[in-house]
């Protein structure tokens, strides 16, 4: 049976998860609204659906937690991951495009590049899920394959001089929570093999709060480039 319903059922009666949500709400409700006011909303129209689409669902999650089933909020968590994937290769795909038309467009070389990334990021999630223990929830493998591509494509960006701040903001953003993010599921896997609950929520604390330092971030960081009045969406490839 899943167990995130109950982890999360018994993390919502302290205060210090209630603060740490009703934060992490703020900061990301703030985000949203400053992509718009900012203007980089039209930069990045597929990361504004990914900060909208978490900040719906965390609010979702947390507001009807004591109000509907264990079994119906299991369905809407398992949803929240499905769409996810959608939410996240969107993203990905975005970055991947901005990168390649900076990068003098679909060369030979620039095709290679991004297969190497999945190929890798495939590989990465393969041996992450064989070396982790066998649990009743096991560590998720979408958001494991998202993280090592959104690390590789950091790491692209460094190499690619043209392409634009916000770009590179959002993807050294998405690097920093990436990191944590796959040391953090190894963690929570490793909780509860040995049947550690404290420790699970310890980890889901941490994966919590390097989402929140990494939207603080974002805020600090994400500005439309002041040269470029109307600069292209990222994934514009003309």
């Amino acid at each position: 049976m899943h167990q995130l319903p109950e982890l999360m059922a018994q993390a919502t009666h302290t205060a210090f998860y209630l603060l740490m949500w009703s934060v992490s709400l703020l900061l990301q409700l703030t985000l949203f609204v400053s992509l718009f006011s900012r203007g980089v909303a039209r930069f990045a129209p597929f990361f504004t659906n990914f900060v909208g689409f978490y900040l719906v669902r965390s609010a979702l999650l947390f507001l009807l937690l004591n109000y509907i089933s264990v079994p119906a909020y299991s369905w809407l968590y398992h949803l929240g991951l499905f769409l996810d994937i959608f939410v996240e290769l969107s993203v990905a795909l975005e970055l991947t495009l901005h990168l390649v038309r900076t990068h003098g467009g679909w060369t030979p070389h620039n095709i290679i590049i991004p297969i190497i990334f999945l190929c890798a990021a495939a590989v990465g999630t393969y041996l992450t899920v064989h070396l982790t223990r066998e649990n009743l929830m096991p560590v998720d493998q979408p958001i494991l394959f998202f993280s090592y591509d959104m690390l590789l494509l950091w790491g692209w960006s460094f190499f690619v001089r043209e392409s634009s701040l916000v770009a590179r903001s959002i993807s050294q953003g998405f690097a920093i929570y990436s990191t944590i993010n796959i040391i953090a599921n190894i963690g929570r896997n490793t909780a509860l093999f040995y049947d550690h609950p404290q420790r699970y929520a310890s980890w889901t604390y941490v994966l919590a709060a390097s989402y929140m330092v990494v939207v603080i971030f974002w805020l600090g960081t994400l500005w439309p480039n002041p040269e470029k009045i109307a600069p292209k969406p990222l994934g514009t490839t003309i």
